[in-house]
């Protein structure tokens, strides 16, 4: 088993910091850096289902095969913690909406980036959460995180 059986996005975030020279563990980022909560769901009075955030905190343990998924924010979080405590000046730019063109730009231009995609499966469930706001969420079971660099 991997190491880290579903900490692709903390994986894909480590490759980038290895890209400018910052030769971190992907396992150091995922116990040390990456904010993390269980999948505790419940309903609200409204009746619809509420959870924490998949967006700010990766669902779950990367460590596991039971790991759920995280976004943008959480993956920033951990990359300015991370650069902060290296002393870098360097942070994070959460480009989410961004054109393929746009993403392309900035990869010919030596940025990495990180996007999540799908495995030949399309939007096949529904996840309802946030504790502040109600929000749907859509998320595939097929997701993956990867880096996006150019060929050298």
């Amino acid at each position: 088993m991997p190491e880290l059986p579903t900490g692709c996005e903390i994986t894909a975030l480590t490759m980038v910091l290895d890209h400018y020279g910052y030769l971190v563990d992907k396992t150091v980022m995922a116990s040390e850096y990456l904010p993390t909560a269980s999948a505790d769901r419940y309903y609200g009075a409204d009746g619809r289902l509420y959870g924490t955030d998949m967006d700010e905190y990766f669902i779950g343990d990367p460590f596991t095969e039971g790991g759920i998924i995280c976004g943008t924010g959480a993956i920033v979080t951990a990359a300015d913690s991370y650069l902060s405590d290296a002393g870098s000046q360097l942070r994070a730019l959460d480009v989410t909406g961004s054109s393929p063109e746009e993403l392309y730009e900035r990869v010919s231009q030596g940025q990495p980036v990180v996007v999540w995609v799908t495995i030949a499966d399309p939007i096949s469930g529904r996840m309802e959460y946030d504790r502040e706001q109600f929000e749907e969420v859509f998320a595939s079971r097929g997701n993956q995180c990867v880096v996006l660099e150019a060929d050298e």
